[in-house]
């Protein structure tokens, strides 16, 4: 997979180019540190004239489709990843192309950041007691905090130990003293407590800007906002064939399958989760992403 980055704004942005620079040294960064393959990123002008299986978008718009969203990222109807980081609630806020960690550049990186490590929009990892997860996200533990590749403002993100247990660097800065204190001041993460039926919860950090924590949760191609939306459909998708297998065993047989377990309610689908994805799981019903993974029983 290579990362096309290209300017859908309609205005020129002249600092692109040193900013596809500075993502690609950043890149080898990431990847020396995780011990991986880094992520290539070009500046494309055609987008459709590219191989969709080597080459997934990252678009720069004006505009996010609610205000307050620097970027995303999550999948397109083939299941592929794509991204997005948007100019103006960053210049309207303050901030600038490729200077401080309010910038294009920092935004940019952070997304590029998210896609190599999480590319599926769908990781997880367990901190703390064992119970709770923690989206798999490279950056947001430490969005607010940057620092420069020739010139040009980069994010800060996690390395391999801030998913794992064991003694830090938790991160490229090597700022991080515990992963599992949560969010320092202006950042965030998605945590999943899988006792709690409620789903994924955003974590605050002190000082995150209100006109960003605010639509964490109403984007729908936030990662929370996103999560949200495929949990619910996870849970109706499997009660829904529940049904349809009941009553299809009704009109062939004139009874239910004595095999199927009675269909429940949406609450009831709910008590087991794929432990790679945290999915919600009917009956015996495994993951359709990850057929592979153990279940976790959500009480």
């Amino acid at each position: 997979m290579k990362i096309a980055l290209f300017n859908a704004t309609g205005t020129e942005i002249a600092e692109l180019p040193a900013i596809v620079a500075a993502m690609n040294k950043w890149a080898l960064e990431m990847a020396a540190m995780h011990q991986e393959e880094p992520l290539e990123t070009a500046l494309v002008t055609d987008v459709a004239s590219l191989d969709p299986d080597v080459w997934r978008p990252m678009a720069v718009l004006d505009n996010a489709d609610e205000q307050g969203v620097l970027g995303d990222h999550e999948t397109d109807a083939n299941g592929r990843p794509t991204s997005r980081v948007f100019v103006k609630p960053i210049t309207d806020n303050g901030g600038t192309m490729t200077k401080g960690a309010l910038s294009l550049s920092v935004a940019a990186t952070h997304e590029l950041g998210e896609i190599r490590g999480n590319p599926f929009a769908c990781d997880w990892s367990q901190i703390r007691d064992g119970l709770t997860l923690q989206a798999k996200e490279r950056c947001d533990l430490v969005e607010s905090q940057s620092y420069e590749i020739d010139g040009i403002a980069a994010s800060n993100f996690l390395g391999p130990r801030a998913f794992s247990a064991g003694p830090g660097p938790y991160d490229r800065l090597g700022l991080l003293a515990n992963v599992d204190d949560g969010p320092g001041p202006g950042n965030y993460r998605i945590i999943w407590d899988v006792a709690n039926t409620s789903g994924p919860t955003p974590e605050f950090g002190d000082g995150y800007a209100p006109w960003k924590k605010e639509l964490k949760a109403k984007n729908p191609a936030s990662r929370f906002g996103e999560l949200l939306a495929l949990r619910s459909e996870f849970a109706l998708a499997a009660h829904v064939d529940l049904e349809v297998r009941r009553l299809a065993a009704i009109a062939q047989f004139g009874r239910e399958d004595p095999g199927l377990i009675t269909l429940p309610s949406l609450s009831d689908v709910e008590r087991f989760l794929c432990s790679k994805c945290a999915m919600p799981l009917a009956g015996k019903a495994l993951c359709s992403l990850h057929p592979l993974a153990g279940r976790i029983k959500a009480a």
